[in-house]
């Protein structure tokens, strides 16, 4: 008998399963018969007795055409949609007499479009308008391209190749980001890079401390001090993370300073190591003894928020870290033990409050991958002041 279109009505004789996929062919069977059409244009689908012939092998596509096995599309006849019409083979054109529909089980997901960012590269320092690119390959047209840190999308989106949006940093905090892209098809498939952390770094752009109450004239600790709690938590050996660490440290008039961030020379400032206050000999002080703090304080907080970011960025660093974390160089998703485990390792036997382990965790969420989400973490945790407050 042939098959033709009809109202839905639920009834047994419209429900069709299928054995195939877009990339196998498959029988269609209406309760115990197979839908069977003759191998040329014009040819009527019909319900036979179920034989195995090449007649009775369909498959679907990604775009809702049912194909034969010699490449044919069932279509309604004369692009009818009225009760009894006919379904016939006929040439393939894409047409939506040619277009079916079904449940998400029966017909095959869209190809998911592969995108990719090209630039900036991971652990990248940017600042200013910064510009952000990707590639996209895919079988079907690309309607758009959408570009996101973290949650949040960056500009609008861009419709035509090559894919780029310019990123204005200045609008946000100094700081980790995690940047995806995502990719649309004209069919319906949503293609999301791998993501790509960079720090954001302007000069004069606030990266906010994790308590809205910190003073910057708390008397931070000296460079000595910094710099022997970064040795302790990365395991420095004297190489490439050890220029890291003292070219971050040691840069002098950084940031725009007066002078340099921690001395102005070597006999005269933090003469008290008690205190490792500034001496009131050295340039940068600030003459107000009842604050008793460096005049660059800020800036060198913002030299420290430098270094951690670019020894987490050190591969050799960052592995010392996860091992010290979790007894080897594997990340796994944060738990209260990682991240209690993570926190010790700036502030040893404090353990950190359930609102920063929940803070962490939302950093976090900016990432795919567990080394992202974990260099997102340490750079959190290593980006406090309170650790350098004496």
């Amino acid at each position: 008998s042939s098959v033709v279109l009809y109202t839905c009505n639920n009834m047994m004789t419209q429900k069709i399963t299928y054995n195939g996929s877009a990339s196998v062919a498959g029988t269609m069977k209406v309760q115990s018969s197979c839908l069977d059409i003759g191998l040329a244009t014009g040819a009527e689908l019909k319900m036979t007795a179920c034989n195995g012939t090449p007649s009775q092998n369909f498959k679907i596509t990604a775009t809702g055409q049912i194909t034969t096995s010699n490449n044919l599309c069932l279509e309604a006849l004369a692009a009818s949609t009225a009760e009894n019409t006919k379904i016939i083979a006929a040439t393939c054109t894409g047409a939506t007499h040619q277009k079916w529909t079904g449940p998400d089980s029966l017909m095959p997901a869209p190809p998911v479009p592969v995108i990719s960012i090209t630039a900036p590269a991971a652990a990248a320092m940017i600042s200013g308008n910064a510009t952000i690119t990707a590639s996209v390959t895919s079988t079907n047209p690309v309607t758009k391209v959408d570009f996101f840190h973290g949650t949040t999308q960056i500009g609008t989106s861009d419709t035509s190749a090559p894919y780029s949006v310019v990123f204005d940093t200045t609008a946000v905090n100094n700081g980790p980001y995690s940047l995806t892209a995502k990719a649309y098809a004209a069919d319906g498939g949503v293609g999301t890079s791998p993501a790509v952390v960079v720090t954001v770094s302007n000069a004069g752009t606030p990266t906010p401390p994790p308590a809205a109450d910190f003073d910057l004239h708390l008397i931070m600790a000296d460079r000595n001090y910094i710099e022997a709690m970064f040795r302790k938590v990365f395991d420095t050996d004297g190489t490439a993370d050890e220029a890291i660490l003292v070219s971050s440290l040691q840069m002098k008039k950084d940031l725009g300073g007066p002078c340099d961030i921690y001395s102005a020379n070597a006999n005269s400032v933090y003469a008290d190591p008690l205190t490792n206050v500034q001496n009131p000999k050295d340039v940068c002080y600030t003459g107000i003894r009842a604050v008793n703090k460096p005049l660059s304080t800020p800036m060198r907080y913002g030299h420290v928020i430098k270094a951690c970011e670019r020894m987490i960025g050190s591969d050799r660093a960052f592995t010392a870290v996860k091992v010290k974390i979790f007894g080897n160089s594997t990340a796994v998703e944060p738990t209260d033990e990682t991240l209690t485990k993570a926190y010790d390792l700036f502030y040893a036997g404090e353990a950190p409050s359930t609102p920063t382990k929940n803070a962490l965790r939302g950093v976090a969420s900016q990432a795919a991958s567990q080394d992202e989400k974990w260099r997102l973490i340490m750079v959190s945790i290593c980006s406090s002041p309170y650790w350098q407050v004496l």
